[in-house]
């Protein structure tokens, strides 16, 4: 069943952005989910698992377990991040930490020469 036809109560509004934006389009791609990874997304808190999960009880069905999840939805939650620039901000913290493994590598080098 597609999600998009569901009320999902409250957070509604919420929730079906979250799946729009991840590409969530059905039930059965849902429950590969566990509640920890839905969490990480913006916005979305414990309200919104709980009424997800009411949904999901409706059509027999619930969110996967950590341990069933956690390979499947790495590559999701990786291009969610990716299209939200988060990346840019970890590329740049990256830079300067080469930048100052670069700087310590030779001040070691410096300091070597000057003990000899």
């Amino acid at each position: 069943m597609k999600l998009k036809d569901i009320n999902f109560g409250t957070n509604n509004y919420r929730i079906q952005s979250l799946f729009l934006s991840i590409g969530i389009e059905t039930i059965d791609e849902l429950i590969k989910y566990s509640a920890k990874d839905i969490l990480k997304f913006r916005n979305v808190g414990k309200l919104c698992i709980n009424d997800i999960q009411t949904i999901l009880c409706r059509f027999d069905k619930r969110l996967a377990t950590e341990r069933d999840s956690y390979k499947i939805n790495k590559n999701k939650i990786k291009e969610y991040y990716e299209q939200n620039k988060i990346p840019k901000l970890l590329i740049d913290i990256n830079d300067s930490i080469k930048r100052l493994n670069n700087q310590i590598s030779i001040l070691r080098t410096w300091l070597q020469q000057e003990e000899k």
